[in-house]
């Protein structure tokens, strides 16, 4: 394990219960690209933890696990607030979170495509 490099978890059922397994991957010193791609992670937590820990992760791909509150998703990057290793992210958001007249409190898109531009800045 102390070689790995990559890690896809794609379509394996991850939810919030077993997710909680990834938090011995917070120090691992040459993991560069995490696959967590449709499952049914319903909880950002877990991996913003992630994020905030292990600072050697270039790419992570969330794709499939939809972002279903503002709540996680800030807590997503909030995870990588300290990490300037990650410089591809994939994710998908929910359009219910998405401005609109019942929602003013929704995440603007401006918002979300400058943190778009400042993940490909590093």
């Amino acid at each position: 394990m102390e070689t790995l490099e990559e890690l896809r978890l794609v379509n394996v059922g991850l939810n919030l219960v077993n997710i909680s397994s990834l938090r011995n991957l917070n120090s691992h010193k040459r993991l560069l690209i995490l696959d967590l791609s449709n499952n049914q992670l319903t909880s950002m937590t877990e991996i913003a933890d992630l994020l905030n820990k292990n600072q050697v992760i270039t790419e992570i791909n969330l794709s499939g696990n939809t972002i279903t509150t503002t709540d996680d998703f800030t807590e997503l990057l909030c995870g990588m607030l300290d990490n300037m290793s990650v410089t591809k992210l994939s994710y998908e958001i929910s359009p219910a979170i998405l401005p609109n007249d019942k929602n003013p409190l929704a995440i603007q898109e401006d918002n979300l495509a400058s943190f778009e531009d400042q993940l490909r800045l590093n």
